[in-house]
């Protein structure tokens, strides 16, 4: 990977941040009350990573 690739990875990732926050708030409750995630949480979840992806990927 070139050094060029790391930094437009890492830009990616900083700017995202707001996403990382918000996946770690849906995940924190559901850690706390020591339960599987609903299917409605799932989808959020994955719909804010998938979004995040794809931006990481150029799309």
């Amino acid at each position: 990977m070139s050094l060029a690739m790391i930094a437009t990875l890492i830009e990616t990732i900083i700017s995202d941040a707001p996403t990382l926050i918000n996946v770690v708030e849906k995940l924190i409750p559901i850690f706390k009350e020591n339960r599987a995630p609903t299917d409605a949480e799932w989808s959020e979840i994955n719909d804010l990573v998938d979004a995040t992806h794809k931006k990481l990927q150029g799309e």
